[in-house]
C-alpha cells in the first residue's frame, strides 16, 4: 500500500497538468479526498492548474485543517481567480485559511478600482482548459459549472486566455476534436483597468454579446456582459447636461495643458540648444 501511494504521489508530482485534468473529471469529494492524501506542496500545484470552478469545489470539500495546510501554497494569481468567483462567506473562509498577510495581498489582487472594467466584469463565465476534447467540454457544459453565456472561454493552465468558442458551435462540433481546435485563437480582450469611456467606445459591441476581460499579462479574469454596456450607455445618456459639459471642459482643459506642456518643453530644448551652439564668428588676430 505504501509503494502504491509513493507511485501515485510521484505521478502527481511529475505530471501536475495531467493530474489536474483527471481530477476535473471526478466529483469534488473524490478529488478532495485524493488531494488531502498527498504532500500539500504537490496538491497545491495541481489545484493551481485546475479551472477555478473545479478548484473551488475541491477546496470547499476540505475541512479547515486541510484547507489551512493547502491554501497558502497555491499560486497567488490562481487564488485570486478563485476568490473572484466565490460568495462572501466562502471567500472569507478561504482568506482565513491563508493567514492575514497573504489575505491582504489577495484582496488587492482580486479587487479593481471603481469605474474600471475589472470592477464591472462578471467573474463567473464557464472556463475550460485547452487540453480536453469536445466531448469532455460538452460534458462539463451540461454539468453546469460556471455561468453559461453565448461563449465558452478556453483558458490555459497558466491562466492566460487561449481562445473562445460559441456555445452553439461547441455543441455541433466533432466530439473527438481537441477543444482548442474549434476555438477562435486570436481573441481581443478588454483590459481590466480600462475606463467607462473606453468600454463604451469599444466597437466590438456591435458583434458580440460579451467581451473577455484580462489583466495586462493576458490572464483571463472574467467577462463584460452586454447588459453592463447597455446600463453604462443609458447612464451616460441620462446624465444632466451640466455633468456632461463639466466632463467636456475637463477633457479640453487636460488637452490644453498637455499641448502647452509639450510646447514649453520644445521651446526649452530649442533655447538650450541655441545656448550650447558655438558662435559662427571667430576672433580676428
Amino acid at each position: 500500500m505504501k509503494a502504491e501511494r509513493l507511485l501515485t504521489e510521484a505521478y502527481l508530482s511529475d505530471h501536475p497538468a495531467d493530474a489536474a485534468r483527471s481530477l476535473e473529471g471526478l466529483s469534488a469529494a473524490a478529488a478532495a479526498a485524493l488531494l488531502v492524501d498527498v504532500d500539500p506542496a504537490v496538491a497545491a500545484k495541481i489545484v493551481g492548474l485546475m479551472t477555478p470552478d473545479t478548484a473551488v469545489a475541491c477546496l470547499a470539500d476540505m475541512d479547515d485543517a486541510q484547507l489551512t495546510a493547502l491554501a497558502p501554497r497555491i499560486d497567488a494569481f490562481c487564488m485570486a481567480a478563485m476568490l473572484r468567483t466565490l460568495p462572501a462567506a466562502a471567500r472569507d473562509r478561504l482568506l482565513a485559511a491563508v493567514g492575514a498577510e497573504l489575505a491582504t495581498s489577495l484582496r488587492v489582487l482580486s479587487s479593481h478600482p471603481e469605474g474600471t472594467a475589472g470592477a464591472m466584469m462578471d467573474p463567473r463565465p464557464l472556463v475550460l482548459p485547452p487540453d480536453i476534447d469536445v466531448a469532455e467540454a460538452t460534458r462539463r457544459l451540461r454539468k453546469g459549472q460556471g455561468l453559461l453565456l453565448n461563449y465558452v472561454y478556453v483558458v490555459a493552465r497558466d491562466g492566460t486566455l487561449a481562445g473562445v468558442v460559441r456555445t452553439r458551435d461547441l455543441m455541433l462540433a466533432d466530439p473527438a476534436r481537441p477543444l482548442i481546435g474549434v476555438a477562435t485563437r486570436q481573441v481581443e480582450y478588454v483590459r481590466a483597468r480600462e475606463s467607462r469611456a473606453a468600454i463604451l467606445g469599444n466597437s466590438r459591441w456591435r458583434d458580440h454579446h460579451a467581451l473577455p476581460v484580462c489583466d495586462d499579462a493576458g490572464r483571463f479574469l472574467g467577462v463584460l456582459r452586454y447588459a453592463t454596456f447597455h446600463e453604462l450607455a443609458r447612464a451616460r445618456e441620462s446624465a444632466p447636461a451640466r455633468t456632461r459639459d463639466r466632463a467636456l471642459w475637463s477633457d479640453l482643459a487636460a488637452l490644453y495643458w498637455s499641448v502647452l506642456r509639450i510646447g514649453v518643453e520644445a521651446l526649452t530644448a530649442l533655447w538650450s540648444g541655441s545656448a550650447r551652439r558655438p558662435s559662427s564668428g571667430g576672433r580676428r588676430g
